[in-house]
């Protein structure tokens, strides 16, 4: 047959290949061997899966020669925007078939793999399925760096478990070189344990997470929590950009599952997180503080873990009784020390009465410029000193203690006790007592803001404290730097 090659062993099954300029098309139609298929591909090839077609699991990509992509896709043109619920109705299916097995997993060191345009989910509410896709495992099948999977791209997909059953983990990441785009991974969620939409513990990045929304229970996004396999391994240059982190608030009416945060480094380095926004959480397995930062050792076999190299930026983190948490060192067992942590440019909105930020040693940690409408203290210190730590700028609700300090009080006695050296300067805290503090910072009775987009606050033209920062700028977030800022119209 002229400008065809066909795969006869696999005609039958439906899947049959076409020429193209950067490889062959293999098509698989519903009740074909999509196995088969991927273990057929080659770089430059293209794996399409018919639409609406359902193919049971578990898959495994496997480890390839040469170099290029193979993607696997839905058939037709792929829409734009993040994939998700309202758009799965064409979307071929990749379906876990129970047992505690993926719908997707990867091969020891399989590599230029691009899945897009698919839906990833259990055949039924009560199958027993732990990861839905696993990208990189831990173990001995993945305990040196050689065998971990790379360059992988999961791109408009919709990952999800079931509303009427438990999941204990949308993507287990534990890769190199992958990115997580457009992407929605929902329903994760487990009584009892933890669970995340994305995790990951044995992968040493870099990575991508951008322009999703990321639904789990216990820690919607985690690195760490469990030990690594490889010795010394850090997950490392990781961002996590554009996306919407949060939980549905029907979980919290149902109590269906086990809630703790949105966000947890217990084991990463070389981190940027920004323009996300946070949202929902509440008093369940934990206290509720949205975003921790806690290097956790796990029991002393990864002494090595860490938190360092961190920037939270310009993120907006709603609807949470606490808003940070960050500790020097696992208090646990042996791990090395939290450092290099920048937390510039956030609004935090409707936090509860936990601090805005609770915080036991490390070093080198730095807060510039937010914005912190809170019902709790500005800052709880306990446990040990904080060395070389910064707060400018920022706005912050007082309230009844502000700056505190374990045992020892409010304002100059937290900061001789916990922040030896500390720069603290530019902030405005309405309700304060001065005399508390240092100089160049400001405690008006009430502080009016002007709303200058959706959810978002700003000083008035007017306000006194305008320029006022210690870089000649206004104190608090810059708005227009926000996810999902408007401009507000004249007169608004």
């Amino acid at each position: 047959m002229t400008g065809r090659v066909v795969l006869c062993a696999t005609l039958l099954a439906g899947l049959w290949s076409t020429p193209a300029a950067e490889g062959r098309t293999l098509r698989v139609g519903a009740g074909g061997d999509l196995q088969r298929a991927l273990d057929a591909a080659r770089p430059g090839d293209r794996v399409v899966l018919s639409r609406r077609g359902v193919f049971v699991g578990p898959f495994t990509l496997p480890a390839t020669r040469g170099k290029g992509w193979i993607t696997v896709r839905g058939a037709g043109r792929l829409a734009r925007g993040r994939a998700g619920p309202a758009r799965a109705a064409a979307l071929p299916d990749l379906v876990a078939p129970g047992n505690g097995e993926p719908a997707l997993r990867t091969a020891p060191g399989a590599h230029h793999w691009r899945l897009a345009g698919l839906e990833l989910r259990k055949r039924a509410a009560q199958d027993l399925v732990y990861d839905l896709v696993k990208l990189g495992t831990s173990g001995p099948e993945q305990d040196r760096r050689s065998e971990v999977p790379h360059h992988l791209v999961l791109d408009r997909v919709w990952v999800h478990g079931d509303p009427a059953g438990e999941l204990k983990r949308g993507i287990a990441l534990n890769s190199a070189h992958t990115r997580i785009v457009r992407s929605t991974v929902s329903d994760v969620g487990v009584k009892g344990q933890d669970s995340q939409a994305i995790g990951g513990w044995n992968g040493p990045g870099p990575f991508t997470i951008a322009g999703n929304r990321l639904q789990g229970a216990a820690e919607n996004v985690m690195f760490g929590g469990a030990a690594p396999s490889i010795a010394g391994l850090v997950p490392s240059d990781i961002v996590v950009r554009g996306n919407l982190i949060d939980k549905p608030l029907e979980w919290r009416r149902s109590d269906r599952y086990t809630v703790k945060n949105l966000f947890e480094l217990k084991n990463a380095r070389r981190v940027r997180v920004v323009r996300n926004v946070f949202r929902h959480n509440w008093v369940d397995g934990q206290v509720g503080i949205a975003i921790v930062l806690t290097p956790r050792g796990e029991d002393g076999a990864a002494p090595w873990a860490v938190v360092r190299d961190v920037r939270f930026e310009r993120n907006v983190v709603d609807d949470s009784p606490g808003a940070l948490n960050i500790l020097g060192r696992d208090d646990g067992g042996p791990s090395r020390v939290t450092r290099h942590i920048t937390v510039k440019g956030n609004l935090f909105t409707r936090i509860g009465r936990e601090p805005l930020l609770k915080i036991s040693g490390g070093r080198d940690i730095r807060l510039d410029h937010n914005t912190s409408d809170q019902d709790g203290s500005v800052i709880v210190a306990y446990g040990e000193p904080t060395q070389r730590f910064t707060f400018t700028n920022t706005i912050a609700n007082h309230n009844a203690y502000g700056v505190f300090g374990d045992s020892v009080g409010t304002g100059k006695p937290a900061m001789r006790a916990f922040f030896p050296g500390i720069r603290f300067a530019g902030n405005v805290l309405p309700g304060g007592d001065r005399a508390l503090y240092p100089p160049r910072n400001w405690f008006p009775r009430r502080l009016r803001l002007v709303r200058a987009g959706p959810r978002r606050w700003a000083l008035p033209k007017s306000s006194p404290y305008r320029g006022r920062g210690t870089d000649g700028r206004d104190p608090g977030a810059d708005v227009r730097a926000l996810p999902g800022y408007r401009r507000a119209r004249p007169g608004s």
